[in-house]
């Protein structure tokens, strides 16, 4: 047992079982997100990217296929960068230089980015296409406003459309925020590698 001091003047025993129960405990919890790709997907962008597509705060946490497009996304991106071969540490002074080795890698990594911005363009194209309808739809109701008995029945249904709306949009900010910053991020990869020498 080890006796730890809580600052109180009074100490507490905590047992080398107890803590071996706690490590054991968490070693257990990342086990099990780990296994779990949606789970390990969540977890790094959370804790990459602070963008936790999963939570409830979100709105986009019923959307699992954003979650998983996100993390092929990221995979692929880390794949690209262990391809890299490091000028510093692989130099067998046979002066053939490593910037040819890694060309094969840095058309691979312009490949992966010219999709990142066809991905990023129609994204935009999406949502610029869902809130032009959007004002479209609210410029129509607002002129053909009329009472009726069905108003209230009218008002639900357009809330409920609303809420599918805004949900579309919301998933699809999600995704243009990642692949925006998986872009620069890219972008400045490949432009750090073809300068090393």
């Amino acid at each position: 047992p080890k006796h730890v001091n809580g600052g109180g003047g009074g100490g507490s025993m905590i047992s080398e079982h107890d803590i071996a129960s706690d490590n054991s405990s968490v070693i257990n919890q990342a086990y099990q997100v780990l296994k779990d790709s949606v789970k390990r997907a969540s977890y790094i962008l959370n804790y990459y990217y602070n963008c936790n597509v999963l939570s409830e705060d979100s709105g986009t946490h019923k959307n699992i296929n954003i979650a998983m497009e996100i993390f092929e996304l990221n995979e692929r991106h880390e794949e690209l960068l262990e391809m890299v071969i490091d000028d510093t540490s692989n130099s067998d002074g046979d002066g053939d230089g490593d910037g040819d080795k890694n060309s094969h890698v840095l058309i691979e990594m312009g490949l992966f980015l010219n999709e990142l911005l066809e991905m990023k363009n129609t994204i935009e194209n999406d949502f610029h296409r869902i809130l032009t309808s959007l004002q479209c739809k609210n410029k129509n109701s607002s002129s053909s406003s009329s009472s009726s008995n069905n108003d209230n029945d009218n008002d639900n249904h357009n809330d409920n459309e609303d809420k599918v709306v805004v949900m579309e949009l919301s998933e699809l900010a999600v995704r243009l925020q990642y692949v925006c910053t998986l872009y620069t991020k890219l972008a400045s990869d490949i432009y750090n590698i073809s300068q090393q020498k």
